[in-house]
């Protein structure tokens, strides 16, 4: 008996060719009808996109042609680069030094990259170099630097002639003067400081100096006498040790010679002038004396 309501149980609840229960089953089965449903649909859109991509456009009717003709072609999406504004360096003016012009170099180095400069002919880029040129500027580099309009150098060449004249007319020992004096103000940072102390190098040619230029260079610094030091700026090129050494022994030599003569030559006056009063004295007091006597005889004189 129990043997068959089980047998029942187990019939109302699962297949007997699957082995699972039938709410599983027909879940399962549901879902492949869904699938397989899917799948026709899909095939049917897909063959009526076809027939109509593949239709002459005469097949088609006057409403088809005219939907076709106004749907909107989709265009490939572009990413356009940002517009970058490229600003020419500042005017290059005839009163610009060898510092100056050094760092308006990597101004315009800077420019000429972004600009692309080196794909332009040549007279273009000395062109273009010229308009960030003052025009007392450019009759300097006419006149002084030797730099017609029509050169026939590059930009580069012109560059270097630049560089090497403003070069020539620097005050070296100035600029050295200035790198070995210059200490940290008050309330300015240490890293400005530093930034300043190899700007300064770097116009000083510090990389390049010698011994015998480091010495000459504290000489210029160290020395007291300020004329010295004026005469040793006043040098171009500046002075090598042994012509610093010179010059200031030299200056020392003078100075101590004046020094000598001055004392010398007071002492010489003084003198005349005690001599002078003495004289003076002298004579006043035989003046005195012979009006003495002229007014007063001896009595000797008196009896006889």
């Amino acid at each position: 008996m129990n043997d068959q309501y089980e047998s029942k149980i187990m019939e109302a609840y699962y297949y007997e060719d699957e082995g699972m229960p039938k709410w599983m089953s027909f879940i399962i089965k549901r879902q492949d009808a869904l699938e397989i449903k899917m799948q026709m649909q899909s095939d049917q859109f897909s063959d009526i996109i076809n027939r109509f991509l593949t239709r002459d456009n005469s097949q088609r009717t006057e409403q088809e042609r005219e939907e076709f003709q106004a749907r909107p072609i989709p265009r490939p999406r572009t990413t356009v680069p940002p517009k970058i504004e490229i600003k020419p360096p500042p005017m290059l003016d005839k009163d610009v030094d060898f510092k100056g012009f050094i760092q308006w170099k990597k101004s315009w180095k800077n420019y000429a990259t972004m600009a692309k400069l080196e794909e332009l002919p040549m007279q273009d880029q000395i062109s273009q170099f010229h308009q960030c040129c003052t025009p007392p500027l450019l009759d300097r580099m006419v006149h002084s630097m030797g730099i017609p309009d029509d050169t026939d150098d590059d930009l580069a060449g012109v560059l270097n002639i630049i560089e090497e004249f403003l070069r020539q007319r620097r005050n070296l020992a100035f600029d050295r003067q200035n790198l070995l004096s210059r200490k940290q103000n008050d309330g300015e940072g240490f890293e400005d400081f530093y930034t300043e102390l190899c700007k300064l190098a770097e116009t000083a040619d510090l990389r390049d100096m010698t011994f015998d230029q480091c010495m000459a260079n504290l000489i210029l610094v160290g020395i007291e006498d300020e004329n010295t030091r004026q005469k040793l700026l006043e040098q171009h090129p500046p002075p090598t040790l042994l012509e610093t050494l010179n010059i200031c022994r030299n200056a020392e030599k003078g100075r101590i010679s004046r020094e000598q003569l001055t004392s010398y030559g007071t002492a010489t006056v003084a003198s005349a002038i005690s001599r002078g009063t003495q004289d003076r004295s002298s004579s006043r007091s035989r003046e005195r004396r012979r009006n003495f006597f002229l007014y007063y005889p001896p009595i000797s004189f008196i009896c006889h």
